[in-house]
């Protein structure tokens, strides 16, 4: 019980960085900016902590009796119907289907997450307000050690889903707080990037968030456009090495502003 409550304190620790820190970050509303190594180090820890937290619930849901299980199914069963006739009547993405299941499970509002406006002729709007993504952090997770103390146990269905929407948040929240670091230019950001997935790692900090994924392919595309113009700038000649990334990162010219 000990080793909950740790974790707990911590999870509430990275509730109060997300809101203090990275969001006045995103929004530029404060002196204090992060690079992209510090904001790395933020959503690092809190992927392993939740991945632990994901482990103890899980255990807990495998050792609930079997009734308690069959209850938890048929709750799910009555989330599931109201879902798919909302779903049904409107085109959702597969995030937005895990929202909407656990806003009509009782687990988080919707709202901290989006806001949907209907009009008449088809059309949905979102209105993403990423101020309220660490309250729905907390929220999820106060469910999951309601889940872990026993006070309201989670079917497991809902334990994923709520899994799935805190990798979603962090994945975001990651995303736009790496948009939101100041640059001088591209080239710099580009730059730090590189030096980010060029980094050593540990075999316990070996994972890749969706964000990184994201984020990797956009740098992947704009260094394809960078030796392009390098090439067109220093055209290769006739016996000479061939103009690539290699060779340009390797004369200091793939990263310096200068060319």
């Amino acid at each position: 019980m000990e080793n909950i409550k740790d974790d707990y304190f911590q999870m509430y620790e990275l509730y109060n960085v997300l809101n203090d820190y990275i969001i006045p970050h995103i929004n530029n509303n404060t002196k204090l900016k992060y690079d992209i190594f510090q904001i790395s180090t933020v959503f690092d820890f809190g992927k392993t902590l939740i991945d632990k937290i994901k482990k103890d619930a899980v255990s807990v849901y495998k050792n609930l009796p079997k009734n308690t299980k069959t209850s938890l199914k048929y709750k799910d069963e009555k989330t599931l119907s109201i879902l798919n006739n909302y779903s049904h009547n409107h085109i959702i993405t597969s995030i937005e289907y895990d929202i909407e299941f656990l806003h009509y499970a009782g687990l988080v509002n919707k709202c901290l997450l989006n806001t949907n406006f209907i009009f008449g002729d088809g059309l949905k709007m979102t209105v993403i307000k990423y101020d309220l993504f660490p309250k729905a952090y907390k929220k999820l997770n106060d469910a999951l050690f309601y889940h872990i103390n026993g006070t309201q146990y989670l079917s497991i269905n809902e334990l994923s889903t709520i899994i799935s929407v805190i990798q979603y948040i962090f994945m975001t929240l990651k995303t736009k707080a790496f948009d939101a670091c100041q640059y001088s230019n591209d080239i710099q950001k580009h730059k730090e990037i590189e030096d980010y997935f060029n980094a050593p790692i540990s075999n316990k900090d070996c994972f890749v968030l969706e964000s990184d994924i994201i984020i990797f392919n956009e740098h992947l595309e704009w260094k394809k456009k960078r030796v392009k113009y390098l090439k067109k700038k220093f055209p290769e000649k006739q016996a000479r090495c061939p103009h690539d990334e290699e060779y340009f990162v390797k004369r200091n010219m793939m990263y310096n502003e200068d060319y």
